[in-house]
């Protein structure tokens, strides 16, 4: 609602959805040991489903005099959005066999396929079933090269879910733009490679390193569909590739007990054919590099701690078909804690976020 007090009429949009999720889940797993080695079977069945009622409105002026209505109070015009009303359902069954075995001295392999299955229906406008079978699996190979010394690698085929609300119509009142609604969207799959060390240093703390590879197809983006653009699937492969970093560093051998050093890094490079200028680029939006560090000092004979640490997020420009925009907020942000382990048998905490202003 934007009100002004210049002798223009007041204006204000609404959008309002009443909606009702549900899932059911089932699941059994059976486990039998046969041929050097072990084996689960596991069979599941969900069942999802969202039903939603969408209305859209006008701010009606209010009558001559009442002018000093709060915003809250004001009355709008609503009339049914049919774009972003009906429901969706889905009946989802897999089945995996998984088997384990030792290949030798600190080696071990797993490795596991099936297919799922799932039925997707949608009413409203342009509703639709459709049913798709989609292999999955994984082979996942770890060897302890010495203790504290782990090195694992695995390969993996994944089937994503979606999100329900992505098939109707919305309307963003903040950002001032609207998704149309895709009836056509199919879950996207995925080759997942991920290659880990992990290294314990004694007194010292940890630390892990994960290289990670991901190649998709049916990515999820917006898209040109009828009405506009909406989420949707792009064609052609989109590839994601990172490198995290973990590790904990233990300050007690350098003469400060009780302190410690964390953080927690991340940096993604990735990659598609944008749908409506046949060029690459980076996923809408993708935050392709994080962290998160940390200094905490439990203090020797006492129940107190504190410590201080920062938080960065940077993001790749989001697009849509007649806008793009970066999200820049921060991008660093600091914070402060203080605790006392025991009040009462409680943590007791105190934070502070963003004291710095960002």
């Amino acid at each position: 609602v934007s009100i002004y007090e210049d002798g223009r009429p007041d204006e204000g949009n609404l959008f309002y959805t009443d909606s009702k999720y549900g899932e059911r889940i089932g699941r059994a797993e059976y486990r039998w040991d046969m041929l050097g080695g072990n084996w689960e079977l596991d069979a599941e069945a969900a069942f999802n489903r969202l039903d939603r009622e969408a209305e859209v409105g006008v701010l009606v002026p209010p009558a001559t005099g009442n002018s000093d209505i709060p915003p809250e109070d004001r009355v709008f015009d609503r009339v049914p959005f049919p774009g972003g009303s009906g429901g969706v359902t889905e009946d989802r069954y897999e089945a995996i066999l998984t088997h384990n075995r030792s290949l030798g001295e600190g080696v071990t392999l797993q490795i596991g396929g099936g297919y799922e299955f799932s039925r997707l229906s949608q009413t409203g406008t342009g509703g639709a079933t459709r049913e798709f079978w989609r292999p999955k699996g994984s082979a996942n190979l770890a060897w302890t090269i010495e203790p504290g010394f782990d090195l694992s690698f695995k390969l993996a085929r994944t089937v994503g879910q979606l999100s329900f609300g992505q098939f109707l119509a919305t309307v963003d009142l903040d950002d001032n733009n609207n998704n149309a609604g895709n009836i056509a969207l199919v879950p996207q799959q995925a080759w997942e490679a991920d290659l880990e060390l992990k290294k314990q240093f004694g007194e010292w703390g940890s630390g892990t390193l994960r290289t990670y590879a991901r190649l998709i197809d049916d990515y999820i983006d917006i898209v040109p569909v009828p009405g506009g653009e909406s989420p949707g699937n792009i064609d052609g492969q989109a590839r994601l590739l990172g490198i995290a970093f973990n590790a904990t560093v233990n300050l007690d051998p350098i003469g400060w007990k009780g302190a410690k050093l964390t953080t927690s890094s991340a940096y993604e490079a990735t990659s598609l054919t944008d749908p409506l200028t046949g060029e690459d680029r980076p996923f809408s939006g993708q935050r392709y590099y994080r962290n998160e560090s940390s200094l905490r000092w439990d203090i020797p004979d006492s129940n107190w701690a504190l410590g201080t640490g920062i938080n960065i997020g940077l993001n790749e420009p989001y697009v849509r078909l007649f806008e793009t925009g970066r999200s820049w907020e921060g991008p660093i942000y600091q914070f402060l804690f203080v605790e006392n382990k025991d009040v009462l048998g409680l943590n007791v905490g105190l934070n502070v976020f963003n004291f710095t202003n960002a």
